[in-house]
């Protein structure tokens, strides 16, 4: 009943949103929306782009982006900026607080690059390029029990990764799904990049993301790109700048970023944790096997 509910309102809502988006001079088919799970690459994209169009417009003899770049780059969150997704059905959905990004976004031909953790918006984001990464259930729910939690010192009651995997489970699979489905339609301008492939392949992965959006890589700067956007020069670059990955997490301690490697969840998941997972994920038709788990 909600869903269709949530249907019918967006669907009236977006006879507005062209005009809305022309007030900030945006094309619906020039805004990037990077889709993801979180803690799935979210800001290692963020930070391959702005290091790319920063070669492009300012040669290899510029310096990495800091962080604080990195965000004044691309500083609109699509739920605070664009559309607050969840007053739906019934409450104020525009935000009208779209903040000018980098004027070098147009050497990439966009008009903005925003980002989201939300499901598959097929009414707001039928005429844009969405990019969307996914990362394996296992992982993820590693990473999330450290950034959530450890890092946090939060909710002493979560004391696991699969503890947090039972929190998070029907939020990762709805959101997951919304893209799956999304793809099979094939009506969409939408690329799904599993974030495994994008740590363990990133030039390549980075170069068929450019070509995607119509780009032809300039493969020295893609190269470059991946050099400055790697994770221990992120995190050097973070504490020798003061400026944070992620200015928005309520970090007690530690970086936004953890170590990103694929297979952390083999220090904490049990046999009998995995067959939960697994019984889980196949009342969904989706199973551990369509994931690289490491």
């Amino acid at each position: 009943m909600k869903s269709r509910l949530i249907h019918t309102y967006d669907s009236i809502n977006y006879l507005r949103y062209p005009s809305y988006l022309r007030k900030s001079h945006i094309d619906e088919s020039k805004l990037l929306v990077l889709a993801t799970l979180p803690r799935s690459g979210t800001h290692f994209i963020k930070f391959l782009f702005s290091n790319y169009i920063n070669l492009i417009c300012n040669g290899v003899d510029s310096q990495e982006i800091t962080p604080a770049e990195m965000n004044s780059f691309f500083p609109n969150n699509y739920q605070y900026s664009y559309l607050n997704l969840k007053a739906r059905p019934f409450g104020k959905v525009f935000v009208d607080k779209i903040k000018k990004p980098t004027k070098m976004l147009k050497s990439i031909g966009l008009d903005d690059f925003t980002r989201s953790h939300a499901s598959f918006q097929k009414v707001y984001w039928k005429k844009s390029p969405v990019l969307h990464t996914y990362r394996n259930p296992l992982d993820y729910s590693v990473s999330m029990f450290h950034y959530m939690f450890k890092k946090r010192n939060s909710n002493t009651d979560i004391n696991s990764p699969m503890d947090v995997f039972e929190i998070y489970k029907e939020y990762y699979i709805e959101t997951y799904l919304s893209y799956v489905h999304a793809s099979s339609q094939a009506k969409f301008k939408l690329l799904r990049v599993p974030y495994e492939q994008l740590m363990n392949n990133k030039e390549n992965s980075f170069a068929i993301i450019l070509h995607w959006l119509g780009l032809e890589p300039n493969d020295h700067y893609v190269e470059e790109a991946c050099e400055r956007s790697s994770i221990n020069k992120v995190v050097k670059l973070e504490s020798v700048s003061k400026s944070k990955i992620n200015p928005e997490a309520s970090l007690q301690n530690g970086s936004f970023v953890n170590n990103g490697s694929v297979g952390q969840w083999k220090e904490y998941f049990s046999e009998s944790d995995i067959e939960s997972v697994e019984k889980s994920l196949n009342k969904r038709s989706i199973s551990l096997d369509d994931f690289d788990i490491g």
